[in-house]
């Protein structure tokens, strides 16, 4: 659950600091947030994939796409860990280079 919640902090600071709480998408996020945090209150979410779509879902219409772009590396680097497949991967340099590629964020420069 800690883990969760800290694939959401891209999309928390951007609510917290653009949207009047008053507004539909400041209610949205904190709805979203109750659901997710202590645990899933039922089986809908039951993997990583299915939460993100849902977190895009309910927050495209409030959040910047750089913003779920964040969060979707976030719950990328998350699957990443928890992989037991990756754990050897991640030894070789291959690998290393490749993981460190992915965190890179894109620019127009690049």
């Amino acid at each position: 659950d800690e883990d969760i919640a800290k694939c959401l902090i891209p999309i928390n600071r951007w609510v917290r600091n653009k949207l009047k709480k008053k507004s539909p998408g400041y209610r949205a996020y904190i709805e979203l947030q109750n659901y997710v945090i202590p645990s899933y209150r039922d089986d809908r979410l039951q993997s990583l994939s299915n939460f993100a779509h849902h977190v895009r879902r309910v927050m495209r219409p409030f959040v910047p796409t750089a913003q779920l772009e964040l969060f979707r590396r976030n719950i990328t680097d998350l699957k990443e860990v928890l992989d037991k497949r990756s754990c050897r991967d991640r030894s070789t340099s291959t690998r290393k280079r490749l993981l460190e590629e992915r965190r890179l964020l894109p620019c127009g420069a690049t």
